[in-house]
């Protein structure tokens, strides 16, 4: 069973494309599943932020599963890090739709550190299944 977060965050996905990776589309898609705003800020603190620091942590989990679900001992490290990031493009095809809007998040200039941090993050990630 879905949790409440994983609902509004593909509820939020999907209607990205159409308003744009913002609060307003957040609290829309709240309301049309009726999360009040005091439950939206339990679930997501920071917002848009903290929707797409879902995302990545729910695509991180299954690529992850995904990747310890076959031998990979005997691959170099070339080898391994192609397979994550194929494992990263195939269980973020959902995604494929929300990506302009979410980039143009990423890049406001109040958003930069995060940006740098998410990427810090993916490094980190590539670290762990590198060993």
């Amino acid at each position: 069973m879905k949790s409440k977060q994983e609902k509004l965050a593909n509820s939020f996905v999907q209607d990205v494309p159409k308003f744009g990776w913002s609060r307003e589309t957040l609290l829309q898609c709240a309301k049309k599943l009726k999360i009040s705003t005091p439950n939206l800020a339990l679930l997501f603190p920071s917002f848009e932020y903290d929707v797409l620091k879902f995302l990545i942590a729910q695509n991180n989990a299954l690529v992850e599963k995904n990747y310890n679900s076959f031998n990979n001992s005997r691959l170099k490290v070339r080898d391994k890090i192609k397979t994550i990031l194929e494992l990263k493009f195939e269980s973020n095809a959902y995604l494929k739709k929300a990506l302009p809007e979410m980039l143009k998040f990423l890049l406001r200039p109040g958003n930069i550190l995060m940006s740098v941090k998410l990427l810090h993050e993916i490094v980190i990630l590539l670290e762990t299944f590198r060993r």
